[in-house]
């Protein structure tokens, strides 16, 4: 019998997997106590709404951002 005959044998339960420290520890399988969470209706207007707003911030990162490397560049310039 071969190595892959035998881990085909095996129940998904029984498989052991790495972990990020490399120690083999055994499959614990999907978890019972994590609740699927159901989206909730959102309205055409209130989802424009939020659009409208994420654009709004994200525009407005953009501006603060481009204002500090500005910024930047005059208080060295300033500076020599």
């Amino acid at each position: 019998m071969s190595l892959r005959r035998v881990s085909e044998d095996r129940s998904r339960n029984e498989r052991m997997s790495r972990n990020s420290t490399g120690v083999k520890e055994e499959f614990a399988g999907p978890r019972k106590d994590i609740v699927e969470v159901q989206e909730k209706y959102v309205s055409p207007e209130e989802q424009r709404r939020k659009d409208k707003m994420l654009m709004f911030v994200f525009v407005s990162m953009v501006f603060v951002g481009l204002g500090n490397k500005v910024f930047n560049k005059l208080m060295t310039v300033s500076s020599m």
